[in-house]
């Protein structure tokens, strides 16, 4: 099955907000579907009647690889995007995240000129952020 068809198919049983599906009785349905290391932190920011915007590779900011396809997937109510990606796992297509379109830099990658530091230049998503501590002490 092609990557573009296992999508279809991972959609048409997406939780949306009319349905009010849980991601258990998804997970159960999409299992075989799934990657192994499926984001769902990432993919429970994307509820709604999702639909693929168009077929084929579609992030150029990635190296080409043959064993990925990444797709563009909108809600069809307010058209906000979010990037789909599929990995070729033991012959079969499986998705391993679907992140929302970064709020900064709006999936261009590139923030004033630089690699935006909100999604780790991919244009999706948010990078996990950790903030040094710092030990403050206070001499009396």
């Amino acid at each position: 099955m092609r990557p573009y068809d296992v999508l279809s198919r991972i959609l048409s049983i997406w939780p949306s907000e009319e349905n009010k599906a849980s991601w258990t009785t998804f997970t159960e349905k999409a299992q075989s579907y799934l990657a192994r290391d499926f984001n769902f932190e990432a993919a429970l920011r994307a509820r709604g009647q999702l639909r693929i915007a168009g077929e084929g590779f579609v992030d150029c900011h990635a190296p080409y690889s043959p064993d990925e396809a990444r797709f563009v997937v909108v809600d069809e109510r307010s058209d906000i995007p979010s990037r789909a990606t599929l990995i070729l796992n033991d012959g079969e297509w499986r998705l391993r995240e679907l992140g929302f379109q970064c709020p900064s830099c709006f999936g261009s990658s590139v923030l004033g000129g630089l690699p935006c530091e909100n999604c780790g230049a991919t244009g999706f998503g948010i990078r996990e952020c950790r903030i040094a501590s710092k030990e403050v002490t206070s001499e009396v």
